[in-house]
């Protein structure tokens, strides 16, 4: 599975290196360089760390397909271990919008909404394939109806509360 993932990587890495020279800022040249040498760099030792390289340079792929940089490819890549792909968009998206609360390290479900309710945020790891991350902005706020089940469930803990 690793060498899927390394010739997958590869791949990526041939595009982007034709497609660098069309951009016309130098800044996006030079940090889609940091991006990739950084990427490159990253040990493929376990099935998560080449699975998370790869989500990093696909990503930066469809961006240079696009011609231009948007997101986690605006700063140059961290120093330390680069964080799962949809904790950095969680983080990036708070940094962008004060009221949405930072994302700590991926938990088996991490959901976060707004104070004032108009936006929600919802990941969630699914080991050894990836990440489904879910986003919904709404200006008028959004509401969400609890299930059958949920509803029992926050019975019996305020039950248990009150005993």
């Amino acid at each position: 599975m690793a060498k899927f993932y390394n010739t997958e990587f590869k791949e990526a890495l041939r595009e982007i290196a034709q497609r660098v020279a069309h951009f016309n800022s130098p800044y996006d040249r030079v940090r889609i360089v940091e991006w990739t040498r950084r990427l490159a760099g990253i040990r493929d030792d376990t099935i998560d760390e080449a699975k998370n390289r790869n989500d990093y340079i696909q990503l930066l792929k469809i961006m240079t397909r696009g011609g231009r940089l948007h997101g986690v490819f605006l700063k140059c890549p961290p120093e330390s271990d680069i964080p799962p792909l949809a904790e950095a968009m969680a983080n990036f998206l708070s940094d962008q919008c004060p009221d949405l609360p930072r994302a700590g390290p991926v938990e088996p479900i991490v959901s976060r909404q707004t104070p004032d309710g108009c936006a929600y945020i919802a990941f969630r790891r699914i080991p050894e394939k990836g990440v489904l991350c879910y986003m919904a902005v709404s200006p008028d706020g959004l509401k969400f109806e609890e299930s059958e089940s949920e509803n029992e469930e926050r019975d019996e803990l305020n039950e248990m509360k009150m005993d």
